[in-house]
């Protein structure tokens, strides 16, 4: 439920359910470690999410400690090199995309989003270094793994990149990224692609994807507040539900106690009375 309400936007609630879940997680027992760091790994989202970097970079921190397997730790070490380049920290972030692209070579996804991370990473750290070459090489990897989610990553920081050297570069992605977000049926991905064409579009083109920007901004919102008041009917639903069964069972119990006693009291009065009698 936790990674469900992240997706949809609600983060301080996916935060309040992923804490419920490491309630029942037990860190001594094996088994659990790969729920563990599933859940640290999505809490670090969350505060990703909400641009606390530092708490991210821990979380992520404490699901690398539970990861077993060498694709799990490159995928949050990843994740942690996004959160030092987002807090602006883009040597920290480079060292750790540098140690991991190698190792992520087996894992073509992967390999492409370290790739793409390092080399935006790189550009955004000095702005002399040009990483369109690795920017199109992740790309095509995306493109032939049919990674549709990566590729509109790839597009991004292409866009990006080319918005500062060649504008029609960063035109043509931001129209793909455009047509992209309809197949793939994502609002955030076409609200993404908007910003980018009212930012390198002409003004008169620019302004009519103006005026699509703040209609959609506002049913995206709406869309995470409705899915929000879901998430605490379906939680209040459950505890009312409990509450309800924990009332019956201890009506349950009382009512089963009352008949122990009951049958009780008539067996020592049935002793009483076949005393007297013997007596």
């Amino acid at each position: 439920m936790g990674i469900i309400q992240h997706d949809l936007g609600d983060y301080f609630g996916s935060q309040e359910s992923l804490l419920e879940a490491l309630k029942v997680l037990d860190d001594q027992n094996v088994k659990h470690h790969e729920h563990l760091a599933s859940a640290y790994t999505e809490l670090g989202r969350n505060s990703l999410s909400l641009h606390n970097y530092d708490e991210a970079i821990n979380r992520y921190d404490q699901a690398i400690s539970y990861a077993k397997d060498d694709i799990n730790q490159i995928i949050r070490l990843n994740n942690k090199g996004v959160a030092y380049k987002e807090k602006k920290q883009y040597r920290k972030a480079i060292d750790i995309y540098d140690s991991i692209l190698l190792k992520s070579k087996s894992a073509p996804r992967e390999y492409a989003r370290i790739l793409s991370n390092l080399a935006y990473t790189k550009w955004l750290n000095d702005s002399s270094y040009r990483p369109a070459p690795e920017l199109w090489a992740a790309l095509q990897i995306r493109k032939r793994e049919h990674d549709d989610w990566g590729v509109s990553a790839s597009f991004i920081h292409l866009s990006d990149f080319y918005t500062h050297t060649r504008n029609d570069s960063a035109l043509f992605y931001a129209y793909q990224l455009y047509n992209l977000s309809k197949k793939l049926r994502s609002p955030d991905e076409k609200l993404n692609a908007i910003s980018m064409l009212i930012r390198s579009e002409k003004p008169g083109i620019a302004q009519q994807y103006f005026q699509q920007y703040e209609p959609l901004a506002d049913s995206i919102q709406v869309a995470r507040n409705r899915a929000k008041n879901q998430f605490a009917l379906i939680r209040y639903e459950t505890e009312k539900y409990k509450a309800d069964k924990l009332k019956l069972q201890k009506e349950n119990a009382e009512s089963k106690l009352r008949i122990i006693w009951w049958q009780l009291a008539l067996l020592i009065g049935s002793i009483i009375v076949i005393r007297i009698y013997i007596v």
